[in-house]
This record gives structure tokens, C-alpha cells and sequence, in this order.
């Protein structure tokens, strides 16, 4: 399907005008194809991120790390946003509440987050976590639309 297709489309499932380019970047095809294939599909599976972080309270943190106790590994976390806006075309497109599933994650830094729940009087602490493979991310709606 060719791109002012896919733009068509995003125009009638989210009610938003978005006026027809030009010309069309690279980058805009990208960002017309991902959300595309998220408003066509319910589901986008993105490239994987490097590492991720999280400054979180000291007793969220205390339960985290106690999840991961022994293998220092979380196979099910996920990153919830109340609205993801993607620009297509210089236009901001809502695709509404998401949760991003995440590939399995290493705790980078546990021992040093330990050390600072149990010396710091800190009212949070910062958790750093790396994939352990190159799975793919995938997005999701939050609710369903």
C-alpha cells in the first residue's frame, strides 16, 4: 500500500486532517508506516532500545529488586503511557493510551541500587535496565478504542 494510502487511512481512523506533503522524507514514510501498522494491526512491534531507566520511590524499588532476587532478570516489564503522540507528516497523531511490553531486562545497576536503599535517606533511586536479547518491543493499546 503505497504511503498516501496508509495517510488516507490515518485520517479516517483518528478523525485528524493531515494535509498531503509534497514531498515525503524518509523519516515520514517511517512514521506514516508505524502508525499505520498500529492503527491497522492493534499491536507495533519496534526495534529494541539499548538500555532503559527508571528513578522510582525507595519502596517501589525495595519490591523490584526483590522480584528480581537470584536471577537479577524481569521477563515482564512493561511501561504504561496515558497518551503516545506520534507526529506524521508534521501533524501530532494520538494513538490514545499504550503499554510497551519490553523484551526481558537485566537490572545494570543492582547492587549499587541496594547499596543506596540501605545508606541513603533518598526519597527515590535511580534503576538501570539492559535487554538480554535483540527481541523486539511491542506496543499495545492501553484500553481497547
Amino acid at each position: 500500500m503505497d504511503a498516501i494510502k496508509k495517510l488516507s487511512f490515518i485520517q479516517d481512523i483518528t478523525s485528524t486532517r493531515i494535509p498531503c506533503p509534497s514531498m515525503i522524507s524518509k523519516a515520514d514514510l517511517a512514521s506514516i508506516d508505524k502508525v499505520f501498522q498500529y492503527f491497522r494491526n492493534r499491536k507495533l512491534e519496534a526495534k529494541p532500545i539499548s538500555s532503559i531507566s527508571m528513578t522510582v520511590a525507595r519502596e517501589s524499588a525495595s519490591h523490584l529488586l526483590e522480584a528480581i532476587a537470584g536471577k537479577n532478570v524481569f521477563d515482564d516489564l512493561m511501561i504504561k503511557e496515558d497518551e503516545r503522540i506520534e507526529d506524521v507528516c508534521g501533524v501530532d497523531i494520538s494513538l490514545g493510551p499504550i503499554v510497551t511490553h519490553l523484551p526481558p531486562m537485566r537490572a545494570k545497576n543492582s547492587v549499587e541500587v541496594l547499596r543506596d536503599l540501605a545508606d541513603s535517606t533518598k526519597d527515590t533511586v535511580k534503576i538501570e535496565f539492559e535487554p538480554i536479547s535483540d527481541s523486539t518491543m511491542i506496543i499495545l493499546p492501553d484500553k481497547p478504542v
